[in-house]
């Protein structure tokens, strides 16, 4: 799957970098998009999560209505959805995909995702060498 444009705040840009993004799609996430947005088949363009009126999502009502709401009965404590990302590449660098890797799919270069993401990784054990 390749991305080139996000929609912040309404408005159509281009990536940061003005690059497209592959990401890949693994068979889990596959079923769940195809579950959930059928329609790709026939339109590649459309919305992955549109709204109930199938148009750009609002962040505001996002955040209020959805966001709040899942986290509320759960013993997390309260972090902005941007935290995803955080948790995507944290979780990607502890099951050791490379920085190289990580950093092409979230359009940042390694020296961003060493300074930002790579010091709050951790590794389970020291690896045992024969």
């Amino acid at each position: 799957m390749g991305f080139s444009q996000a929609i912040v705040l309404k408005k159509t840009k281009t990536t940061k970098t003005g690059k497209t993004r592959k990401f890949p799609v693994n068979e889990t996430l596959r079923k769940l998009l195809l579950e959930i947005m059928p329609s790709w088949i026939e339109n590649p363009d459309a919305l992955v999560f549109p709204s109930p009126e199938g148009k750009v999502i609002d962040p505001h009502n996002f955040l209020e209505r959805a966001w709040k709401t899942i986290l509320e009965p759960l013993p997390i404590v309260y972090r902005s959805q941007y935290n995803t990302r955080h948790t995507f590449i944290t979780l990607c660098l502890e099951r050791c995909v490379t920085v190289q890797q990580v950093a092409n799919w979230v359009g940042n270069s390694p020296k961003t995702i060493y300074q930002h993401y790579a010091g709050i990784a951790s590794t389970a054990k020291v690896p045992t060498f024969t």
